[in-house]
């Protein structure tokens, strides 16, 4: 099962955002949780982070195969697909 993040053509400029770029050759995922559930962005489906997390707050992800930035967070927000 997938959770598909938000996702957002821009880089977050808003001071209380923790931002991670990907350096050129990185493919991901980011983070490795446990269970079923990957984190994938939301333009193109790529897997941020296989698993799922438990605690992460307010951190973007910028998706090393679209360069979009996805916003994870500990919520169920996002859309299942």
């Amino acid at each position: 099962m997938q959770l598909r993040l938000q996702s957002f053509l821009e880089r977050p400029k808003h001071a209380r955002a923790t931002v991670i770029d990907c350096r050129p050759g990185f493919e991901g995922p980011y983070f490795e949780g446990s269970g079923p559930e990957d984190s994938v962005c939301g333009h193109c489906s790529h897997v941020l982070i296989r698993g799922r997390l438990t605690a992460y707050l307010n951190l973007y992800l910028c998706c090393p195969s679209c360069g979009r930035y996805n916003l994870a967070h500990g919520g169920e927000e996002g859309e299942r697909a």
